[in-house]
């Protein structure tokens, strides 16, 4: 990614960055290194900005706003040229054509993108006043102007057909299929051997000379054979150069740029450019005004908050001792069993969850009957069983573009519960912290300011309805208002 067009750090920058780093995430070592490079200071910033859209943008969403929002596709074409502007549209299409499924998401994508076959395939005749650089093979059917054969006097090396095992499959007669072994050096090879070596390598030159066909009928109006001179094989196979001019030479023109065919051709010498004189147009005034420049955003993810605050404050949640990202990892799980177990029925859900959790969280078995015995008490509370009505939905994906202290920011996060009423909004937070408030007076100022900016975020949306937020312990399956 850093050595892509899209951040075009160099080698060295990057071989900086990564010997001898400590162990760990290259994420967090970049984060550590941005303190004191300004260029790797650059990319951790629009690494960082990018991975905010993550769980909010769809696939197409997000690539179009590193495509033009962050001028990526203008960064390729520096890079690449506008033939890459093919790749960039069939990958555009396919992320368009995803959002169209059920349940399309960015990793869903990027999952089906690593599986898929697909090719994009060029039409390369339609391209004007390009150089393009290809192989023969990469040449099949296109054709061009003028043809260049780069290195036409290199010819296949025998020596590098060489095996330690000859196989011999007769087309008329492959009962009768033998295998030599190659022992010994060119002088001294066996019989059988030898014969094997001498057909595979006829084999490669004979590939050799058909690409020479294909590089031949490639010009539409000239072809230009070019390389480095070298002392002719007196065993091998002519190189194209040396089979061009021989078939050439008596029907050509030995001038000073080259051997010309046929004889009295005139070659092309650049004409002087004549100037064309353009006529002024007016533009209209809506094409000549210049855009005005997006509006920058500050985006803020009200679950996370400052990451300097976060990384210095312990995670509470489970039981106490547990490891803080086995912790995390524990209250995921609770989450996605309070996702997921409402769609089915109540005698199901145990087994379910049985299922589910080896899945989820596999590298800690021991706590699986404890989250499993929370998320059904929850679950199946009557005070609590509004939250998961059918009015209900969860995990919530939210995004609003507002001002904050007077300055453009965008909201952005998920809502783990949404219950919605004709009159009403409830936003619903789950916690699993390990030492539960008393009153509401007693949660912290971080959780209230969390709720506080997504109830912000929903508010023009629903001008009609109350908006109210809660808290669910998921430690005593408290439902308690903010």
């Amino acid at each position: 990614m850093l050595r892509s067009p899209l951040f075009d750090i160099s080698e060295q920058r990057l071989f900086t960055l990564c010997h001898d780093r400590p162990k760990g995430p290259l994420w967090a070592h970049l984060r550590q290194f941005a303190k004191t490079h300004a260029w790797a200071e650059k990319a951790y910033a629009t690494l960082r900005e990018w991975r905010t859209h993550l769980d909010v943008d769809r696939p197409y969403e997000f690539f179009a706003f590193i495509l033009y929002a962050h001028k990526g596709l203008q960064k390729m074409h520096a890079r690449l040229g506008p033939e890459i502007d093919d790749v960039i549209g069939e990958f555009m299409t396919m992320a368009l054509a995803h959002e169209r499924q059920d349940q399309s998401s960015l990793i869903g994508f990027l999952t089906k993108m690593r599986a898929s076959p697909a090719e994009v395939k060029r039409e390369l005749s339609d391209v004007k006043d390009n150089i393009r650089v290809m192989t023969v093979h990469g040449a099949k059917g296109l054709e061009a102007p003028i043809v260049i054969c780069l290195d036409a006097t290199q010819v296949p090396d025998s020596r590098n057909y060489s095996s330690p095992v000859f196989l011999d499959v007769p087309a008329e007669l492959p009962h009768q299929s033998f295998l030599a072994w190659n022992i010994g050096g060119a002088t001294n090879l066996p019989e059988a051997a030898a014969m094997l070596k001498e057909k595979r390598a006829e084999k490669e030159f004979d590939e050799y000379r058909r690409k020479l066909y294909v590089a031949l009928t490639r010009a539409e109006d000239e072809l230009y054979f070019t390389g480095v001179e070298k002392k002719p094989s007196k065993s091998g196979p002519a190189s194209w150069y040396d089979m061009a001019k021989g078939a050439l030479n008596d029907h050509s023109d030995e001038r000073e740029e080259g051997t010309i065919y046929p004889k009295g051709s005139v070659t092309h010498v650049p004409a002087t450019p004549t100037p064309i004189a353009h006529l002024r147009s007016t533009m209209p005034k809506e094409i000549s005004t210049p855009v005005a420049p997006p509006v920058k955003r500050d985006i803020i993810e009200p679950s996370k908050g400052e990451e300097s605050l976060s990384a210095a404050i312990a995670p509470t949640d489970g039981p106490v001792g547990l490891p803080p990202k086995l912790a995390m990892a524990r209250g995921n799980a609770l989450h996605a069993l309070l996702q997921y177990l409402p769609d089915y029925a109540e005698d199901e859900r145990e087994a379910l969850a049985k299922i589910a959790l080896p899945l989820i969280l596999p590298e800690a078995p021991e706590l699986h009957d404890e989250i499993i015995e929370k998320a059904l008490n929850i679950l199946g509370a009557d005070t609590l069983s509004f939250l998961f009505a059918d009015n209900s939905r969860a995990e919530v994906a939210i995004a609003a573009d507002m001002e904050i202290d007077g300055a453009p920011a965008r909201i952005t996060g998920r809502i783990d519960r949404l219950v919605i009423s004709e009159d009403e909004i409830l936003i619903v937070d789950f916690k699993s912290d390990q030492n539960v408030p008393d009153t509401a007076a007693q949660i912290s100022p971080k959780y209230k300011h969390q709720l506080a900016q997504y109830a912000k975020a929903l508010a023009p949306n629903f001008p009609d309805h109350t908006l109210k937020t809660a808290i669910l312990w998921t430690q005593n399956a408290r439902l308690m208002s903010v």
